[in-house]
């Protein structure tokens, strides 16, 4: 559909091949704002004992608040299960079902004479307030870098569409 190709919404998995008429697709921005209560039966509070987890912060100046939809709706071809929020999601890899991410965008709304870009605040600027959080864990350090690079990626795409966008990563682990 038109939206899906410009990556407003993508089409639910569980209605893949049936007849257009009864596809049903998931616009992002309509989503809760909050974390789901069942959370943590994706992402539990701590890797189990197998798992390690992989760390990355990806801070920005600023976040268009679409950006955040087209991000999630360009990383579904990872997606084999998922639990998704507006500003997050939790989500088993497609390619190794052994590898969990989480991916958590943190904003501060600012809505300044009409632009609906999220921004900093001149005074705010050391606040970390504009950041996308990647965590991945899994039993396999290569497969867990490997998903971790492939989000990194889909977020640098989804950024550059963006004039004024500057972002920078940041490894915690």
């Amino acid at each position: 559909t038109l939206m899906e190709k410009f990556e407003i919404c993508f089409k639910l998995k569980e209605d893949e091949g049936k007849p257009f008429k009864d596809q049903r697709s998931l616009i992002v921005s309509y989503l809760p704002e909050n974390e789901p209560n069942d959370l943590s039966t994706y992402w539990p509070n701590e890797p189990s004992n197998k798992n390690e987890e992989i760390e990355r912060t990806i801070l920005f100046n600023m976040i268009p608040k679409e950006m955040v939809s087209r991000l999630f709706v360009c990383l579904q071809h990872k997606i084999e299960d998922q639990l998704i929020w507006r500003y997050g999601m939790a989500f088993i890899s497609k390619e190794n079902k052994n590898i969990r991410a989480f991916v958590n965008v943190e904003t501060e709304l600012i809505n300044q004479k009409g632009n609906d870009k999220v921004e900093l605040k001149s005074n705010d600027q050391f606040k970390i307030k504009n950041q996308i959080i990647i965590k991945v864990r899994g039993e396999n350090l290569k497969n867990r870098k490997e998903l971790m690079d492939d989000i990194i990626e889909e977020i640098w795409k989804c950024s550059k569409k963006y004039s004024g966008v500057v972002c920078y990563q940041m490894i915690s682990s």
